[in-house]
């Protein structure tokens, strides 16, 4: 989800909060001012700041619960039980949207943890605010649980509890400025937020100094394999070696741009720059006349590409099958697409074929591997492609650990495995390779490919490989 996505939900739910607002004025109107101070005489008055700072939190609390509660759900009732396994999934991945979807569930928070002291004279105690941060997050997750409207997560709790020792912080961090009793110790209401920068600002410097990237298959927690039977029906083999390191391509937006026109143009066409829209990894591309689609991917320059024609009632082609290998080629320059010659042909059925190559080498030393998947139509229109062919360069050699050292950390439960999967019981591994994966800088590491047998069910786990 964009940004623009996500404050164009928060609007909404602001306009929902402004309704609110406008109800609970109404009634209080009716209540406060008809029944109390006509009818039964009350001379008791609220400030002008007081009502003001109850429609600032009916809007905040009808956005807070919009955002968590009232959003579309995954109608899975699941619960990650597992601390910082999302800080972890966002550091394998190393994905913008991953770590901004951390920051906004602190954000979230924050305003509950300022405006609490402002309301109750006994939330100007730190732990009766943060006490009441986590309450409203953990009712908020058991809600999210029985309805399905999102997953239960410990790190939710951990973040939004934070949030709010943020919000107090800076509350207590106001107040004292304010008051020249407490001017000198003011500036500790801010700790809460400058140790949390601090530690995603150390995490970012670690990153950028890493030689390397993360990978997505490294564990997110340990997996308990404690009452498991793990077996293998292959020889393991003991001794460490070395293995090469790939490097792929790796995109600016400038460069993007020029691939994408040059496809637009080899259809005659060109970018309908308005509805171009850039997320953190991927740029969407959609040509003037709305007729074709192009997700353009910065990691080794993939795409997937959509001729939106194909959908209409006056689309004239029919999927064809039994094309040659040769007719398709042709097919793909006509988009400005070279199908390498290393590449192997395959006829999917139903008119979808592919180009697949792992790991050639090619005569200029590059290496080639993924696929060119494609569907193809009688009237000579190719309405799919997926690009997933990757070249890369060598880039050095690397100690690997042993086949023997990656299956004892399968046995320890350090594998990467979804924490709603179904228990392992029984694990068999039948066969071991040493395979690549695209790391969060744009590498090849080398990763060691168990096939195995989980529960009587096939699976495969990778371990990275790189001695650490």
């Amino acid at each position: 989800m964009s940004l623009t996505n996500i404050f164009e939900m928060g609007k909404g739910y602001l306009m929902l909060g402004g309704g609110l607002v406008l109800i609970t004025a109404l009634c209080f109107s009716i209540g406060y001012g008809l029944i109390y101070r006509k009818m039964c005489k009350g001379r008791a008055r609220l400030s002008t700041g007081r009502l003001f700072l109850s429609a600032v939190c009916i809007c905040y609390l009808a956005v807070l619960f919009g955002a968590t509660v009232l959003r579309p759900g995954t109608e899975m009732r699941a619960a990650c039980i597992y601390p910082f396994y999302s800080y972890r999934e966002a550091w394998h991945s190393f994905s913008s949207v991953e770590w901004r979807n951390l920051i906004l569930n602190i954000l979230l928070f924050v305003p509950l943890g300022f405006l609490l002291p402002f309301w109750a004279s006994h939330f100007r105690k730190f732990y009766w605010t943060v006490g009441a941060g986590l309450l409203t997050t953990l009712a908020i997750e058991l809600i999210q649980l029985a309805t399905g409207r999102g997953v239960f997560e410990a790190d939710d709790l951990i973040n939004n509890t934070l949030g709010t020792a943020i919000g107090y912080g800076l509350f207590a961090f106001c107040s004292g400025i304010r008051s020249r009793f407490r001017r000198k110790t003011a500036w500790f209401g801010l700790l809460p937020a400058a140790l949390t920068l601090a530690a995603y600002m150390t995490g970012y410097l670690i990153y950028e100094n890493q030689a390397y990237g993360n990978l997505i298959c490294e564990p997110n927690y340990t997996v308990n394999m404690k009452d498991a039977e793990v077996s293998a029906a292959c020889d393991l083999e003991q001794e460490e070696k070395t293995g090469t390191l790939y490097r792929s391509a790796v995109a600016e937006r400038q460069e993007m741009d020029r691939r994408a026109q040059d496809m637009f143009a080899a259809l005659g066409t060109d970018i309908g720059e308005e509805r171009t829209v850039e997320y953190d990894d991927v740029t969407v591309y959609y040509s003037k006349d709305e007729r074709y689609c192009l997700w353009l991917y910065k990691n080794g320059l993939t795409y997937s590409f959509t001729d939106y024609s194909v959908f209409d009632d006056t689309f004239d082609g029919e999927k064809k099958e039994n094309a040659t290998e040769e007719e398709i080629k042709e097919a793909l320059s006509k988009y400005g697409i070279e199908a390498p010659e290393e590449a192997a042909f395959e006829e999917n059925g139903e008119g979808r074929y592919t180009f697949l190559a792992s790991m050639c080498e090619k005569d200029d030393g590059a290496v080639l591997d993924g696929s060119i998947q494609l569907t193809y139509n009688t009237n000579g229109v190719v309405s799919e492609l997926n690009y997933r062919m990757i070249e890369l360069e060598s880039c050095g050699e690397e100690a690997l650990i042993s086949q023997r050292e990656a299956y004892e950390r399968i046995k320890a439960g350090k594998f990467e495995y979804l924490y709603f999967a179904d228990k392992i019981q029984t694990l068999l591994v039948k066969a071991v390779s040493l395979g690549y994966e695209m790391d969060s800088k744009g590498f090849y590491q080398p990763v060691h490919c168990f096939t195995c047998e989980r529960n009587g069910e096939d699976l495969e786990l990778r371990i990275p490989a790189l001695a650490q």
